[in-house]
């Protein structure tokens, strides 16, 4: 039988949202923002797999509250009936439009519209479905770059779903390496490569960081991709700096405005520079170069 899982919902203004997504998202198997009509608060809906300890979700909210500089909101956590929310949650999604890319769920297979290209990613414990910010930001960082060369070595740092790495692979006919930490990840990741046609082209690892040897086996890579959060974006960006081909191009994300100057602090001292930037929700998409060299 299938274990109830536990929903956890607050509402807060909208500005307040990206403090209360980075503290609560990263125990949440899933977590959801909507605007709701004729309320000044948005809902955030978090979805978790095992029943977190209260006082835990007490002291990352009071924390997230105090950061956002708002009251403490009120917030209720409760079991959920033994349903497929999964299932339900993949129903409900609709496709979303994201730059070059039209990201959807099995459901809605062959709806890509003329022009798009289709990234079939189901609902699921992996980070990266295009709904957050920081997803939807990188895949139209990376839309943008292809309007301008084609990159060929594609390396995806902290892969989630992997959707990062097959949009690259789809958009640049290449192939494409991702790596996370979470073996769960990783299965996500070459599922996903399945369904969508690209077995062969886009592969996953479990890695912390970019020392396993296939990473190092494939360097120098024109194109790296890290969507992760801002503290392991600064200090990964030496190994970044090192695995990066001459003209190549890194994007990052997870990070939030007020980071900003952080993470492109550490990424100057390796001889990276800041080339374009995307904004969603208080979130962030960075794409940097290497300082004194043309691509």
């Amino acid at each position: 039988m299938q274990k109830p899982l536990w929903q956890l919902l607050l509402e807060v203004p909208r500005p307040a949202l990206p403090a209360f997504e980075g503290l609560l998202g990263d125990e949440a198997s899933a977590l959801a923002t909507m605007e709701q009509p004729g309320k000044a608060e948005w809902l955030i809906d978090a979805i978790y797999e095992e029943e977190p300890a209260r006082a835990a979700i007490a002291a990352a909210i009071t924390a997230a509250a105090e950061a956002a500089g708002i009251p403490v909101p009120v917030w209720s956590l409760e079991s959920l009936a033994q349903r497929d929310w999964v299932s339900e949650n993949q129903r409900n999604l609709a496709p979303l439009a994201l730059g070059r890319f039209w990201v959807h769920g099995e459901h809605d297979r062959g709806t890509t519209p003329v022009g798009r290209i289709g990234l079939e990613i189901e609902a699921s414990i992996a980070f990266g479905t295009g709904r957050h910010a920081t997803t939807a930001a990188c895949l139209e960082a990376i839309g943008a770059l292809g309007l301008k060369r084609r990159y060929r070595r594609v390396l995806d740092v902290g892969c989630g779903s992997g959707v990062l790495a097959m949009a690259a692979a789809k958009l640049f006919a290449t192939s494409a390496l991702g790596c996370d930490i979470d073996e769960g990840s990783v299965r996500v990741a070459r599922a996903n490569a399945r369904a969508n046609g690209l077995l062969g082209r886009v592969d996953a690892l479990v890695a912390d960081g970019l020392s396993a040897r296939r990473i190092k086996a494939g360097r120098p890579y024109d194109l790296i991709l890290a969507n992760i959060l801002a503290r392991p974006l600064t200090k990964l960006a030496m190994p970044i700096s090192r695995a990066l081909a001459p003209g190549g191009r890194v994007v990052l994300s997870g990070l939030l405005a007020s980071q900003e100057r952080q993470v492109l602090g550490a990424y100057a001292l390796v001889g990276l520079k800041l080339e374009a930037r995307r904004a969603r929700d208080g979130w962030l998409a960075l794409v940097l170069a290497p300082r004194n060299r043309r691509a």
